[in-house]
């Protein structure tokens, strides 16, 4: 009896583990569910690593991110140095090593810009990598079904499970 309790324990063990591993990942509002639990962007990456597709898409989407918030933030300072420039009323015609407060705005509308571009791709990739783990989940899953059965030996009632 105490082995039967043992090998049922066991085999719950063993369901809650695959069940939990084969949770796919979700965008829902603006945060990533794996499951039912809130994830952030770097821990989606070392749980797609099972698949070396979906790793590489979700490492490219998150360079691509970091590298918008470097470039978004760069124009921004731009655009409000420039414009504080502006409200100030210093001139620059003349003072080298100064930037003209207009030359000012349009570089960092552009660097604003293309953060902003790059922010969207990332995403892109982000999500396009998620959506290939999940669709690599979904069809292991399908080929491998867990069962729990009951077996007859010559030593007698058991359970039988195959994954």
């Amino acid at each position: 009896m105490k082995k039967l309790l043992l090998l049922f324990g066991l085999s719950l063990l063993i369901f809650q583990s695959n069940a939990q591993d084969l949770d796919s990942i979700q965008f829902i509002g603006k945060n990533w569910y794996h499951g039912d639990v809130l994830i952030s962007r770097g821990t989606i990456k070392t749980i797609v690593m099972v698949n070396p597709v979906a790793y590489q898409e979700v490492k490219r989407g998150n360079s691509r991110i970091t590298w918008g918030y470097v470039v978004g933030i760069t124009g921004g300072v731009l655009i409000g140095g420039g414009i504080g420039s502006l409200i100030v009323g210093k001139e620059y015609e003349g003072n080298e090593g100064y930037l003209d407060p207009l030359t000012g705005i349009g570089v960092g509308t552009a660097c604003f810009v293309g953060g902003l571009l790059l922010l969207k791709s990332g995403a892109i990739k982000l999500a396009n990598g998620v959506d290939i783990y999940n669709s690599n989940i979904s069809s292991n899953s399908a080929s491998k079904p867990v069962s729990l059965n009951l077996g007859l030996s010559k030593h007698g009632v058991g359970l039988t499970v195959t994954f």
